[in-house]
């Protein structure tokens, strides 16, 4: 089976109420922080997280991505008791069977991680730890995308991340 061709898409909040996102090809290495400027096929600004959502929906067929959206990277503000912090959101999937990733395959397992900004360290990101707890969650087969629309409200808070990671 030969697998479709995916796009990279980065959605970052800059501050509160400004969104950028930025599409970029499938080849591009999904593991660094930084994507080449020169290869991004695709910028745009919104007003609001559901805002962003909605164009990568409604851009599906020009820029697909797949089931679980793996190859999405968020990173929102999120308002806590005293301050906002910053988090990026990816999706990680787990073979069926351990062996080799297929990425359109539906019994692939999705496993959403949460990492938080160092508080001293701009740019700096762990894994989001609170209480016992911590910011990787495997999801149900098949909920991927039901976790992301939740991470992309418009009000996002720690109340809404604890029920998301919550075991």
């Amino acid at each position: 089976m030969q697998e479709k061709e995916y796009f990279h898409i980065t959605v970052v909040e800059e501050k509160p109420g400004d969104f950028v996102l930025e599409v970029f090809p499938s080849d591009n290495d999904d593991t660094s922080d930084d994507m080449d400027e020169e290869e991004c096929l695709e910028l745009a600004k919104f007003n609001n997280a559901e805002e962003a959502y909605a164009w990568i929906e409604n851009n599906n067929t020009k820029f697909p991505v797949d089931d679980n959206w793996r190859m999405v990277s968020l990173e929102r503000l999120v308002s806590g008791a005293s301050s906002k912090r910053r988090f990026v959101f990816r999706m990680e999937l787990e073979p069926p069977d351990g062996g080799e990733l297929e990425i359109d395959n539906p019994l692939n397992r999705p496993r959403l991680v949460a990492l938080i900004e160092d508080e001293k360290i701009r740019k700096q990101f762990n894994i989001w730890t609170y209480g016992q707890g911590y910011g990787i969650r495997e999801l149900p087969i098949g909920t991927g995308r039901e976790a992301w629309h939740k991470l992309f409200s418009n009000e996002l808070s720690f109340d809404d991340l604890y029920e998301i990671f919550e075991l």
